[in-house]
């Protein structure tokens, strides 16, 4: 049997429950008042969130009756100290079982007819102390609360930036309806899908970072995308003229560059007959046709597509003056080529006179074989030059040898 309080001891206890039982109290008004609390309890909740709400739910109306219990006990035990001034024995004893003993009791579900005595109880009864009754609801708020915390956390970081998304999809429909164009109308599905999700099974998009972004991240990158192309196109439709100006100077300026490779072409073929010589492109005809073709959507106002083809437009005479430069200047190396062989081979001709070898017969033919492939024209360059390598080595030979 529990020893009776104290009077001065029983007083402290009193007080001691009374500020936790305000700061109980407290807290579990503001978990009810709790904004994300209230949208669990009036939504459509579907998946873990659904699950894990329906057990944090009952564990909060669990939660309630045991306050009310736990209250109760807490009132009586304030009437039994407000009995006189000073407790006599009876009182502390009273004090001492309510605030120590099995005190609180809680009235659980029925007893099934099927499993009751005749004179048993009908319900299942918890006798619990005060300090019980606080750790069993402390545990059902710690559910609640953390499930409550971790939806608000979702809820406001994604919500927001789901109705910018909104606002920034409903803006591209209007470009796209002033283009006399459309949306993918995937785009709304799946933001309806993703809105949807967020508030019926918020749980979902938790993650020990925090609110999983990816899908977020992903459409707003499609629409995005959508409305940067729907502004091209607007751009082209405003600038059509210009844009053909501009594209007009390209080709211009690629068929120039065809001509003079084609000039450097004729250039070498005349005067190199190998390696092979192969023709630069010739791009500027199909271009051109596509450059027609562009005015051609501008005049039916497929301004999306005029955009697009815009681009690829610009892309190609940018790949092709690139081809076209990068083989005029190969072509350009092989008559440089054989420039440098000719100065090659002046070199060691004079120094085979430096060092006495004008008369030397041998070396005499060698150079003659090399001037005559790289003087004949057309010219064989891959003969030429390994004419020259063995004229050069051969006086080579001479010098460190030291034959005169």
């Amino acid at each position: 049997m529990t020893r009776p309080f104290p009077a001065d001891r029983a007083d402290e206890a009193l007080g001691r429950l009374a500020a936790e039982h305000d700061r109980i109290s407290a807290t579990l008004v503001e978990l009810d008042a709790h904004p994300a609390r209230r949208l669990l309890d009036v939504g459509v909740l579907t998946g873990q969130t659904a699950r894990r709400w329906a057990v944090a739910r009952a564990g909060i109306e669990q939660l309630w009756k045991l306050y009310e219990a736990y209250q109760a006990v807490l009132h009586h035990a304030r009437d039994v100290r407000a009995r006189r001034a000073r407790p006599n024995a009876e009182d502390l004893a009273e004090l001492t079982t309510l605030l120590l003993g099995r005190s609180v009791w809680l009235v659980g579900p029925d007893v099934p007819l099927g499993q009751r005595s005749l004179a048993g109880p009908t319900a299942v009864v918890e006798e619990l102390s005060l300090a019980e009754a606080v750790a069993r609801m402390e545990q059902a708020f710690a559910t609640a609360s953390g499930l409550v915390a971790a939806v608000d956390a979702v809820w406001t970081a994604l919500n927001p930036e789901l109705a910018a998304l909104g606002d920034r999809l409903a803006s591209t429909h209007r470009l796209a309806g002033d283009l006399g164009s459309a949306v993918d109308p995937g785009l709304d599905r799946d933001l309806e899908a993703l809105r949807t999700g967020v508030q019926s099974d918020p749980l979902a998009f938790v993650t020990p970072e925090g609110p999983d972004r990816s899908t977020l991240d992903r459409l707003a990158d499609r629409i995005t995308s959508t409305h940067a192309g729907l502004e091209r196109a607007a751009r082209s439709r405003d600038e059509l003229e210009s844009l053909i100006v501009r594209l007009e100077t390209g080709m211009a300026e690629l068929a120039a560059g065809e001509d003079e490779a084609a000039a450097v072409h004729a250039t070498v073929v005349e005067k190199i007959s190998a390696p092979p010589v192969p023709a630069p492109p010739t791009v500027t005809g199909p271009l051109r046709t596509r450059l027609e073709a562009l005015r051609v959507l501008g005049q039916r106002g497929r301004w999306a597509l005029l955009a697009e083809e815009a681009e690829r437009v610009t892309e190609a005479m940018r790949a092709a003056g690139g081809a076209v430069a990068a083989r005029r200047a190969e072509l350009t190396g092989l008559l440089d080529r054989r420039t440098e062989l000719r100065g090659r081979l002046a070199a060691y001709r004079a120094k085979a006179h430096r060092l006495g070898l004008a008369e030397d017969a041998e070396l005499a033919g060698r150079h003659e074989e090399a001037r005559l492939l790289l003087w004949t024209a057309p010219c064989d360059l891959e003969a030429a030059a390994a004419a020259v390598t063995r004229y050069q080595r051969a006086v080579l030979a001479r010098d460190y040898g030291g034959t005169r």
